[in-house]
């Protein structure tokens, strides 16, 4: 999960249980080359929005907060909160997006911050696994 995908890392660079490791890797996983191994392997989908329902706002936020290391989020709710400046700031400071569906009409208080992935890790992995089955379950 460390090797970032798509770039040139030389086997130097590697410990020796790295390299053990690697060459027990599933064909197709890294791609091999001299003194250098590629990886190739990356999630079978990537979620873009987390959007979770929430009568109350900052019950909302907290729940869209479990899905910031995976996808960009937001808080629907189904009126538009008493203290609708409260909720603004507190939501684009955690990058948040609040929308209100109401009347057959869906309006966007706070737009979400859009994601962008650093680095591969074991949880985005599986958050994407589970993803996938959910989608794929007859």
């Amino acid at each position: 999960m460390n090797l970032p995908v798509g770039q040139k890392v030389a086997f130097s660079a590697l410990t020796a249980g790295q390299r053990k490791l690697l060459r027990t890797a599933p064909s197709g996983t890294v791609e091999f080359g001299h003194e250098r191994v590629i990886r190739r392997a990356v999630a079978p989908v990537s979620a873009r929005l987390a959007l979770v329902t929430a009568k109350d706002w900052k019950v909302g936020l907290e729940r869209a907060g479990r899905f910031a290391p995976f996808c960009a989020r937001a808080v629907l709710l189904s009126s538009t909160p008493p203290n609708h400046d409260d909720v603004l700031m507190e939501a684009s400071f955690y990058g948040a997006g609040v929308c209100v569906y109401a009347k057959g009409k869906l309006t966007m208080l706070v737009e979400p911050q859009p994601y962008v992935r650093r680095r591969h890790t074991p949880a985005q992995w599986r958050f994407a696994e589970e993803l996938y089955a959910q989608f794929t379950a007859p």
